[in-house]
């Protein structure tokens, strides 16, 4: 298993797509089994290109073992958030 995520508190830029690239010799981009972001601030969000999600303040997104979170997108420029994820 292989764990990636933010650092610190990030803060979003418009449709600001949060997945890492991928190093240079991957085929694909990065796939998680699981998945956990949470918002410090209200915002809309895309997951695998999903509609519009709206998220609360500290509501958060948790996807554990459902289709692998592979593009999460944060609409809103100014949110500050963190995730990680487990491939």
């Amino acid at each position: 298993m292989t764990y990636v995520g933010t650092n610190s508190i990030k803060i979003s830029t418009e449709m600001d797509e949060i997945m890492p690239n991928p190093p240079a010799s991957w085929t694909y981009g990065y796939s998680f089994e699981s998945f956990s972001f949470i918002n410090k601030t209200a915002c809309t969000v895309k997951i695998n290109g999903s509609e519009p999600i709206f998220l609360d303040v500290e509501q958060g997104f948790e996807a554990h073992e459902d289709e692998p979170v592979s593009s999460f997108v944060i609409v809103e420029a100014g949110v500050e958030y963190q995730w990680i994820g487990r491939m």
